[in-house]
């Protein structure tokens, strides 16, 4: 799993970002990454989960009859690329809702329940991750979809790929 964070959308204010509740910023991001894949991608098929919107209790009902499980990540990227299936995508507006301040995990058992499911994600030989902000999100996608990441990485190239992107 690998997890980078800046967060801020194209034209909001910090204190914008801050009145905003995370779903809709989430969401924000999750549309403009939507909008760069497809002007950037055309030919690449991805889906966003649907999690922000309201359901009755019938819909929810039937949505849940659909699909197994919790916890799955924002985005997927049907994509093979360098040797990974395809690219699994968490979407956060900042770091402080993966990390406490002590830098270890958050005790937040959604967060948990999306940790273990990037984890599974990966063993099954996806690329999953945490990703903050669409600086993050769109260059991740950009390194994937552009055969950057041509072998599966250690968990210290995956560091050192933070690194790089947080200085860009």
């Amino acid at each position: 799993m690998f997890i980078v964070c800046r967060s801020r959308i194209e034209g909001a204010t910090k204190k914008q970002m801050k009145t905003k509740t995370s779903g809709q910023v989430e969401y924000q991001i999750q549309v403009a990454l939507a909008k760069y894949l497809q002007y950037q991608w055309p030919d690449v098929q991805f889906r966003s989960d649907l999690g922000g919107i309201r359901l009755t209790i019938g819909q929810a009902v039937k949505a849940n009859k659909t699909q197994k499980g919790r916890a799955w990540p924002d985005m997927f990227i049907a994509e093979s690329c360098g040797g990974w299936h395809g690219l699994y995508l968490e979407i956060k507006k900042d770091r402080d809702e993966i990390y406490l301040k002590s830098g270890e995990l958050s005790k937040n058992k959604h967060v948990q329940e999306q940790k273990e499911m990037l984890d599974i994600l990966c063993k099954k030989g996806y690329l999953a991750m945490f990703v903050c902000g669409f600086d993050e999100a769109g260059a991740i996608v950009c390194s994937y979809l552009s055969g950057e990441l041509k072998v599966k990485p250690t968990p210290e190239v995956l560091k050192q790929l933070a690194e790089l992107i947080r200085r860009s």
